[in-house]
């Protein structure tokens, strides 16, 4: 048997072997100088498809690996010279030798057209890559985002987020004007792949610096989606609707038109499935703002253990009804004059049951909540956005960006928990809370640009201005045991509040050039920040018994001056700044109870960067920056906000700004002839003043009482480690992350100081098929390890894991039919908790495309195949380890038919030549 299985092995090796080879060559001009980063491709005869390809070096050497065989038609291409191209028959005869590739110079520059009679896939233009869209191939209803997961050198993770030679992309244009606001996922999940005629990936330098011509040194990994030109005269999109078991819907509808100089979209949905509008911004107010995501402690945290329920690849837990629609309209008519407008809405039914098990601890004991409740939430939000550019001419520019917003909120909750050491119950409460509020708010920013002719002096003013309004009306009764000392206390009152916030700021600053690519640049910064809380709080009958002592008019106001200057040298390759501010603030604060003094505080800000681009997709960039953060009027008001005898806040109108200190290195190594990209970063932050939580637990009925003050430090670190690259010999490509995070905090509990540190540490890998065209595959897995040590109760610390699988699998055979099925695994160790928890999680998907052009398509999805989804987080935070399980929408079927509209205009007589596929006999 042994002998057998190496024969095997021995012929299928050596069949590989045949099958595939590889070809090289060296590309020059006619005067037989090497031509640098010439893409040779090869295409398939019948569409003109990309199949193969490499890109030569500095030596004009190139190396195209692992072909199959076949025949395929070869294409040699590069800026400014003509395309070669020649039929070849793989495997070759000489062993793949190709020889030398001579290029011919064009003869004709022809400024303002644009030539794409030849679909070459990739072409490297200086610092920006363009991709041909036409040469990758997708199913016929693909939007941009399945269109970039095809495309070398380019990745899109679960989430939708991209990464292009191994950095973040932060920005997608559509015609070079942004689509929707800054979301790029707005566009990429919106726009259909066959309206793209190309895809330029670039880095962008800031505004100020592409206008003056200093350079700042940030850069930006930045998309450019070209529409094709018949899209830029006519108009295109799609509607959608659907219908399956459990009572499931769906419909969604979307619609563009450009021109040269306009641009349209109109976007909307609406569906029970747990799909709420556009973007991250958008689930922001279905939740009541940010400040709803914050953890204890005033820090926001996206981590394995405490997760964003909105699909950054997890589901979203409870039952959501949501709908949400959008305008997008920009003008153009003159090139840098350019006004934008876009909306915004959407609306979300939130149906929650959530279970809470919790470990505590005081400093002399441990004990364990429980609770359960029900919530309901319906909230409505509507954005308006607009943005204005005016280069007046080349030394003078104005910017103009406006925002308004308005959002309405109702909440009811129904609420039962209990509180024990070991098995005794020391309180039990049972509460009902009522909530409606509404938002009102806007921001204003405009600047002002102006260089000198030599571009020796430049001058920026700008200014910025923001209101927001928000009013809360809540209405509670709780019914509170302390079992302990056989008291029962019944709670029912009503709060209203009014808060008010007011931002305004402007800057000045100069720059001047004091020699080759030397800069100095002076500026002061000067602004007011306002919050002030009129708060009515007493007995519900008519909400007229108001109890003065929890019924605040309290308002606090931190104005600063910052004056600072920068000294920056800027060259193509290295970018470095060292500079200094100084911020001298005032904190005021008033109360109708009482009267505190204002407090003047100054504080030295040093800033400093470094940035060398030592290489095509190679760079190494240090940076440190100090900040300081005001305390808001939450965490300053001395008034109790007091909702319930088990838990008590007040503010601490004492506490000073917390002064940051922040360092990062980042290293990134992109090979864009291998396609191989490693990227280091590593960053550290400490706080001074941190602001952070006291906890008084009363150990006769474990009720708390919880107020804010200064800690001398916090420090955190991070650190990320991702390697990624194409195995060609097996057909795959491949990447593996690591991930190490740490934290120490401080927080005081019962006056005994404890301190907390957290240690995360995260592997992950990830595989995939290189060749998309039938089949497309991803597999991959993670294992991450939570280690909480906390310095008062020792018995809490702990260590726990989770494990998490996936596979995603799709098959096209033809135009007409489409198979997906993926599947997920998510296991949750029971150290520390109550019970390991296993969650498998399987999807499937068949489509049938037809009518002319493949217009419809038909659907049929299936939504967890096993019927066994579950919500699950797990947090550790301060004082206490939470294992939070929620409902989650469970097994359904859904049939959906799709129609793209697609209706064109004439093609653009701009001496724009179509597409022509090329084949040579």
């Amino acid at each position: 048997m042994k002998k057998l299985l190496t024969t095997i092995l021995f012929i299928y090796t050596s069949a590989l072997a045949y099958a595939q080879q590889n070809l090289q060559g060296m590309i020059m001009d006619e005067a037989g100088t090497p031509l640098k980063y010439a893409t040779v491709s090869l295409l398939k005869p019948e569409d003109s498809t990309l199949a193969f390809f490499g890109i030569s070096n500095a030596s004009g050497v190139f190396q195209v690996k692992d072909i199959k065989e076949g025949k395929y038609l070869l294409q040699a291409a590069i800026l400014s010279y003509s395309t070669y191209y020649k039929n070849i028959t793989v495997p070759m005869a000489n062993g793949g030798d190709l020889g030398t590739i001579f290029m011919e110079q064009k003869d004709v520059q022809m400024d303002g057209v644009e030539i794409v009679a030849e679909k070459i896939p990739m072409l490297i233009n200086n610092d920006t890559i363009d991709y041909n869209a036409s040469a990758f191939k997708t199913k016929p209803d693909a939007n941009v985002e399945e269109l970039l997961k095809k495309l070398p050198g380019v990745q899109v993770d679960r989430a939708g987020n991209i990464k292009a030679q191994g950095e973040r992309v932060s920005k997608v244009f559509v015609d070079g004007k942004e689509f929707f606001g800054s979301d790029p996922k707005v566009a990429t999940r919106n726009l259909p792949a066959d309206a793209i005629n190309k895809v330029q990936v670039f880095d962008k330098k800031s505004d100020a610096a592409e206008f003056t011509g200093i350079d700042d040194g940030t850069r930006e990994k930045t998309i450019n989606l070209k529409l094709k030109d018949d899209k830029k005269n006519g108009y295109f999109g799609d509607v959608l609707a659907g219908g399956g078991t459990s009572e499931r819907f769906k419909a969604a509808g979307k619609l563009y038109k450009f021109s040269p100089k306009t641009q349209f979209g109109a976007l909307g949905m609406f569906n029970n499935i747990n799909r709420s509008g556009f973007s991250f911004s958008d689930y922001l107010n279905f939740s009541g703002g940010i400040q709803s995501l914050i953890s204890g402690g005033g820090r926001l945290e996206i981590s394995g253990d405490d997760q964003m329920p909105i699909d950054f690849g997890q589901p979203v837990t409870g039952i959501v009804t949501s709908g949400a629609g959008g305008i997008n309209y920009s003008y153009e008519p003159k090139k840098n004059k350019r006004i934008g407008i876009s909306y915004l809405g959407n609306g979300a039914d939130k149906k929650v049951n959530e279970r809470t098990y919790s470990q505590n601890f005081t400093n002399t004991e441990d004990y364990t909540s429980n609770s359960e409740r029900d919530d309901n939430t319906r909230e409505y939000a509507h954005r308006l956005n607009l943005n204005l550019r005016n280069d007046l001419d080349s030394q003078r520019q104005i910017m103009l960006g406006a925002k308004g917003e308005t959002s309405r909120r109702k909440f009811n909750s129904f609420n039962n928990s209990a509180s024990r050491v070991e098995d005794v119950i020391f309180n039990r409460q049972n509460s009902t809370d009522l909530e409606q509020g509404n938002t009102v708010g806007g921001n204003v920013n405009m600047s002002f640009t102006n260089t000198s002719k030599s571009r020796d002096d430049v001058f920026r003013a700008s200014a910025n201005g923001s209101y927001k309004r928000t009013v809360n009306e809540e209405q509670w009764n709780n019914v509170t045991q302390f079992l302990g000392q056989s008291q029962t206390l019944v709670n029912n009152q009503f709060r209203d509040d009014k808060v008010y916030d007011y931002d305004y700021n402007g800057t000045a600053s100069w720059t001047h050039a004091i020699g080759k690519l030397y800069y100095l640049s002076a500026d002061v910064d000067a602004g007011s920040d306002v919050q002030h809380l009129i708060r009515k709080q007493g007995l519900p009958a008519n909400e007229t018994v108001v109890i003065d002592t929890l019924s605040p008019d309290y308002s606090r106001t931190y104005t600063s001056i910052t004056p600072g200057v920068t000294f920056r040298k800027a060259t193509r390759q290295v970018q470095h700044s060292l500079g200094a501010r100084y911020e001298q603030g005032i904190l005021e604060q008033g109360s109708r109870m009482t009267n505190i003094a204002s407090r003047n505080y100054g504080y030295i800000l040093p800033t400093a960067s470094w940035r060398n681009q030592y290489g095509r997709g190679k760079h190494v960039e240090l940076r440190y920056r100090t900040s300081v953060n005001a305390p808001n009027y939450q965490q300053l008001m001395p008034a109790p906000v007091a909702t319930s005898p088990l838990s008590v806040y007040y503010g601490n109108p004492n506490l000073s700004p917390e002064y940051e200190h922040n360092a990062s290195a980042n290293w990134m190594v992109y090979d864009q002839f291998t396609f191989s990209s490693f990227f280091a970063s590593i960053s550290g932050g400490y706080t001074h003043d941190k602001i952070s939580r006291a906890v008084t637990i009363n150990n006769a009925n474990l009720s708390q009482i919880s107020t804010m003050l200064n800690v001398p430090d916090d420090y955190n670190a991070r650190l990320n480690l991702q390697y990624g690259t194409p195995i060609r010999k097996l057909g795959i490509k491949g990447e593996v992350s690591f991930s190490e995070k740490y934290n120490r905090g401080i927080t005081l509990v019962n006056d005994v100081q404890n301190i907390t540190t957290g240690y995360t540490h995260e592997l992950t890998l990830k595989l995939g098929n290189r060749k998309k065209e039938k089949w497309d595959i991803e597999v991959g897995g993670s294992i991450s390890l939570t280690d909480v040590r906390y310095s008062v109760q020792q018995s809490m610390n702990n260590v726990y894991y989770n494990t998490a699988g996936f596979a995603e699998l799709s098959y096209r055979p033809n135009d007409r039919w489409y198979f997906a099925l993926s599947g997920d695994v998510t296991r949750y160790d029971a150290r520390s908790f109550q019970t390991a928890v296993t969650i498998p999680l399987l999807r499937s998907e068949v489509s049938y495309y037809f009518l002319k052009a493949n217009r419809g398509v038909l659907t049929l999805e299936g939504f967890d195949l096993l019927n066994q989804n579950k919500g699950l987080r797990r947090i550790s935070q301060q004082n206490y380890l939470a294992e939070v399980r929620s409902n989650i929408i469970g097994q359904y079927f859904m049939l959906s038919f799709k129609y793209r509209i697609n209706r064109a205009g004439k093609a653009g007589s701009g001496g724009v030549i179509q597409d022509i596929n090329v084949n040579i006999r």
